[in-house]
This record gives structure tokens, sequence and C-alpha cells, in this order.
């Protein structure tokens, strides 16, 4: 019979009872990763059908656990009748050259690389995140209706991020031109509320909770351009094969490092109860974007900088000022803010290394942001 000593029962019992609270406390900290898929791509590009026929299949094998979204390009040659300005977007912040270009969370890979291994790997990782997202579509109004809600289960200090909340249509054919594809899966047509996404500017906290309620009205009608030299024009009409067919994703991504926080796959619902059911969440009540960057104003990224650094306010700023300070209180730069702006870019390289302090003053408001520079 085996015996053990009440001293070694009492050890291995605090044992078992601290890792019981550092799994309790990981849980309540983190949850599984959503992975983010996305692609560049063209249907006159003839690399391009290799690489959708190696990764289609691995994507149909995950569907409904990760997110992929795929952006037609305007070339090689006259490029894709589903190309946009607004995918171009996308394309130059990773900075894409050519396609096939695949940025699996973010990370270019060579799609031959990935395999159904990087998945599982992926659906491994873990987040302080947490998204819920459903829509509803009305065929009749061409409209689809979105509503979102995000926690923070951990703190991210990044100061700057924006909430990418696209409409994409699962499968259209029209598009095809000289590579030999048929079929294009997952085809961005629309970013809410416009190309680069909805800026948010905080630092978040444990416990912080961001609601989005949205709805996007596809206007006009269908039209398939004849290549990408005449890209649709959201204003005025729509590259929407089958509103039935259209899907909602939703990432968070950092300016900073363009570490995506989290991705969420939208749930479909079919009526207005189920649309506006509860989240079944006991954090505190939500505030809005808005709220958030009311309080916060402005970002400055990348933060240390070296040489530019990029100045980005929550909306139009005008009849403001932007003063810098050295640690010892000396006025290092003036800007005046006369005509209306959204985005500067400030050059730093002359400035000695060191912390600065930077203040938009905008009438009695003053908000504040600490710069790193090095050299």
């Amino acid at each position: 019979m085996l015996e053990i000593s009440k001293n070694r029962m009492k050890n291995i019992y605090t044992t078992l009872l601290f890792l019981g609270i550092v799994a309790i406390t990981l849980a309540q900290s983190h949850v599984p990763k959503t992975p983010l898929y996305e692609v560049f791509s063209s249907s006159t590009c003839p690399p391009c059908k290799p690489a959708n026929d190696w990764l289609v299949p691995i994507f149909e094998e995950y569907d409904g656990e990760i997110a992929v979204i795929k952006y037609q390009m305007s070339w090689p040659g006259t490029g894709d009748p589903y190309y946009s300005a607004e995918g171009n977007a996308r394309r130059n912040f990773y900075g894409v050259n050519g396609v096939p270009a695949f940025f699996p969370n973010a990370v270019e890979t060579f799609y031959s690389n990935f395999t159904t291994s990087s998945v599982d790997d992926d659906l491994l990782e873990a987040s302080g995140v947490k998204m819920f997202l459903r829509y509803m579509i009305d065929e009749g109004s061409q409209s689809v209706a979105i509503k979102a809600r995000i926690e923070f289960l951990q703190s991210y200090n990044d100061g700057g991020q924006r909430l990418f909340v696209p409409i994409i249509e699962k499968l259209t054919t029209a598009n095809r031109k000289t590579n030999g594809e048929v079929e294009f899966h997952n085809v961005f047509k629309k970013m809410l509320p416009e190309a680069m996404g909805e800026l948010i500017i905080a630092t978040f906290d444990s416990g912080d909770v961001i609601d989005y309620d949205t709805t996007y009205v596809f206007q006009g009608d269908y039209r398939l351009p004849p290549n990408a030299n005449s890209p649709i024009d959201n204003s005025t009409e729509h590259s929407v094969e089958e509103f039935d067919d259209l899907h909602v994703i939703m990432w968070m991504q950092s300016l900073v490092n363009k570490e995506v926080y989290q991705s969420a796959i939208g749930e479909r619902v079919y009526s207005a109860d189920n649309y506006e059911r509860p989240w079944g969440s006991d954090l505190v009540w939500p505030t809005t974007i808005a709220e958030f960057n009311n309080l916060n104003r402005f970002v400055v990224y990348p933060n240390p900088a070296s040489d530019l650094l990029n100045i980005e306010f929550a909306d139009v700023v005008k009849d403001a000022t932007i003063n810098i300070h050295s640690t010892d209180g000396q006025l290092v730069s003036t800007m005046n803010l006369d005509e209306q702006s959204s985005k500067l870019v400030l050059d730093v390289s002359e400035y000695p290394a060191g912390i600065y302090l930077m203040n938009l003053i905008e009438g009695d408001k003053i908000t504040s942001k600490s710069i790193s520079v090095t050299h």
C-alpha cells in the first residue's frame, strides 16, 4: 500500500491549488485567437492560380474557424475587374509589390509553406482581446447591419490601433480574366467605415469594452468593370454578384507594429430580436469608439521614432496648435494647424535623442502624449 506523508500531501495539495489558480487566471486573461489570413491576388496573374488552388482547400477545411479575405489587385496587365482603391490601401499598408502575396496574421509568408499544420498552430495562439460580431443582410435595400463588441482581457499600450470591418463576398465568378481561374473566394467588397478602417486612439486596460454598431448600404446597381482601370465607385454603384452571399469579418491591428490583436468571424442572423440579443458577458457597459477617441484625441507612431513620426487625429482638426517640449521644459517646436488636418508627419531626425512632451491645444482643451526619439 502506497503511503504519503502529511507534509507531502500538503505540498501536493498546495501545488494543485496554485496550478488551478494559474489556470483560472490565464483563462480569464486570454481567449483563443482567431487567425486572420489576407491574400493579394488578381485574375490576370498566372502564378495566382496555383497559389489559390493551394490555399482555398486549406481555408475550406477550417471554415468557421478562421477569418479569410482576398484583395483583387490592379496588375499584372489590366488587372482584376474587382480591384478597388480600398483594397489597394491594404496593399500599401503592407508594402505589397507583387502578387500573389499572402499574409497570415500580418506576416508575409510564401503560400506553399502554409499547410493545415500551420492553421493548427495558429489556432493554438491566445489573445487578450475577445470579440463578438454579428450581421444581418437585407437584400431588398442592399444593406448590411453590423453589430460588434470588443472586450479587453489584458492591457494594451500601443496607443493607436485600427478596427477593420470588411464586407466580403464568399464566391464570385464574373471577374474571371486570363489566368484560368473560374471561381474566386472571400473577395473583398467594402471596408467600414473607410479604406483604413476605424482609428481607435487609446491604451486599453483589462475590463475596457467597446461597442460597434453600423449599417452599410450598397448604392446603385451592379456593374462589372472591364478591368481595373475603371473600378467601382461605391457612392453610385456596386460589384456584389449576390447579396445573400455576403459575409462580414473583423480584426483590430496595431499601427505601431502591425500586430493583429484579434479577429472575428461574423455570425449571420435573420431577425431583429436575434440581432439585438445580449452578448452574454458580465463586463461593464461598453463605451463607443467616439468616446475613446474624444478622450485621447491623437496618436503618435512609431514611438520611439528615429526619423519620421506620424501624428494621426481621431477626427479632422482645425484651428489648433501642437507644441513639443523637452523634459526640461524648453519649447522645441510649434505647429499651427490652421487648415483641416487628419494626419501629419513630423521629421524628428534632427531632434537630440530623448523624451519629449507633445501637447495638442484645442481652445481650452489640452491633450498630451509622451514621445521618444532615438538615433
